[in-house]
């Protein structure tokens, strides 16, 4: 089984506070993404960057998912230190503006009335839904309108975070830096759907992340620790 660990569950990994079920059936990978947060630390960055490259190798046995100019994810054996040798400061700042910028052209950032009148959705009535529910109801009308906004998988699954946020399903909360934190847990979902599950304890990220699989019919489950602990332990 591949499974693809949130950036939260790495943190607590690597300070001790929760285990990782280590056997021939559990193989945990990584993607370019934790390095973009890993930079994301400014302060501490030089203290925790040998600790948090020596974290990810332990845990994934430098298994790291690659995506290609069409969006099909591979497997591959790579150091995380080369990976972040890779990734300079002006390199991750390029790719997070480019993504940003992409993602935040919409007119619906600052009037989501707008998304939910336009695709006849009130925003009471999405967060009764769980993420089979919400598909079910009204996945024709959001994966088609995701379509004429997206031009690649990874771009989909950017706009569906947008799109749910945007409607209040399992919103995050507004503060300095949640629209990046929002990219951020879009991309590791996308990154994660190449695996059977995506664990994280980010409720919202959970919920979108399975709204995602669900309608881009991935065969990825995204669950808490605890969830996953149950079934490995």
């Amino acid at each position: 089984m591949y499974i693809y660990l949130d950036n939260n569950i790495l943190i607590d990994y690597e300070d001790g506070k929760k285990r990782l079920p280590m056997n021939s059936e559990t193989k945990y990978t990584y993607s370019y993404v934790h390095l973009l947060e890993l930079q994301e630390l400014k302060d501490t960055f030089i203290e925790k960057k040998s600790q948090r490259l020596q974290t990810i190798k332990k845990a994934t046995q430098c298994r790291y998912i690659l995506s290609d100019d069409k969006g099909k994810l591979a497997l591959f054996e790579v150091d995380p230190s080369v990976i972040f040798s890779q990734i300079n400061e002006p390199l991750a700042k390029m790719v997070q503006q480019t993504i940003h910028e992409r993602i935040s052209l919409w007119p619906f950032d600052k009037n989501p009335k707008l998304l939910m009148d336009k695709l006849n959705i009130e925003k009471k009535i999405i967060n009764n839904y769980t993420p089979n529910d919400l598909v079910k109801e009204y996945g024709y009308i959001i994966h088609n309108f995701i379509e004429e906004t997206s031009n690649s998988t990874t771009d989909m699954f950017l706009s569906l975070f947008n799109i749910l946020d945007a409607l209040g399903y399992w919103q995050d909360k507004a503060k300095c830096g949640s629209s990046m934190n929002r990219i951020y847990d879009a991309k590791h979902a996308y990154f994660a759907s190449f695996c059977d599950y995506f664990v994280t304890d980010d409720k919202n990220t959970k919920n979108k992340a399975n709204v995602a699989y669900k309608l881009f019919q991935n065969k990825t489950k995204a669950m808490s620790y605890e969830e996953f602990k149950n079934i490995f332990t």
